[in-house]
């Protein structure tokens, strides 16, 4: 009988002969002799569900599996600022022409963190990145990193602040043991399982015919959201911008 075997890496379908009962080490020793590249961190699924090596499987005829390859979901999650329970600060931006250049803001995505580059003038010190122009922004995809202005490295974000606009946050948290399986490939993410959370309530605000529940900051302030609750892992961190 044939199965269908969808590699995720290069998107490509293949056909492989295999007898109807087997492990999963089997069903994986077929597929490299039929030329498949499977990847040492190797995790087949099907019907969204993740075989086991410890089983034995009755294949059927035309059945489709899934190639995922495991390393690819280092950086699923992050650690960052739990803003699903920080507060917000309102701190007014200046006119000052004094101020440090790694302390500028823009309208919209404002992201903190301290730099850590030793030959950087902003060493060690809280820089802010300007998502200037960005409507929205997941920093899980960016691996929780940002970019110092002064040196241009990358830096670990630790808190948002957004300015001038509407924002809405929509985050998925999961736990510590849920974040180190899914590193290890030991699960796949459930996002229906996992906390789901819209940070930002307030305005409706029409952008492109979608419908976003935004939170508009007020004045000359930006909205920065404080440390004080420590830290959370995110598998999704996602924030969005209407400048007005």
């Amino acid at each position: 009988m044939d199965l269908k075997i969808y590699e995720e890496d290069t998107s490509k379908t293949h056909k492989i002969s295999y007898s109807g009962k087997g492990t999963l080490e089997d069903l994986i020793t077929t597929m490299i002799d039929e030329g498949i590249d499977v990847p040492d961190e190797a995790i087949i699924l099907t019907n969204g569900k993740q075989l086991d090596f410890d089983k034995t499987y009755n294949f059927i005829n035309n059945q489709s599996f899934t190639l995922r390859n495991a390393a690819n979901l280092e950086g699923f999650a992050i650690q960052f600022n739990d803003i699903t329970k920080a507060k917000i600060k309102q701190i007014k931006v200046g006119r000052n022409n004094n101020a440090k250049p790694w302390r500028y803001v823009t309208r919209g995505i404002n992201l903190y963190g301290n730099c850590q580059n030793n030959k950087c003038e902003a060493y060690n010190k809280e820089v802010i990145d300007m998502k200037k122009n960005i409507k929205e922004l997941d920093l899980v995809k960016e691996k929780g990193f940002m970019i110092c202005p002064m040196c241009k490295k990358h830096c670990q974000a630790k808190t948002v602040g957004f300015y001038k606009c509407y924002y809405n946050i929509f985050t998925v948290k999961c736990d510590e043991e849920t974040y180190q399986n899914i590193k290890s490939g030991e699960i796949i993410p459930d996002f229906d399982k996992l906390n789901v959370s819209n940070v930002g309530k307030g305005n409706c605000v029409n952008s492109n015919g979608k419908n976003y529940v935004l939170q508009k900051t007020e004045g000359e302030n930006i909205f920065k959201f404080d440390e004080t609750s420590g830290d959370a892992t995110f598998v999704k961190l996602l924030f969005q911008v209407l400048s007005y």
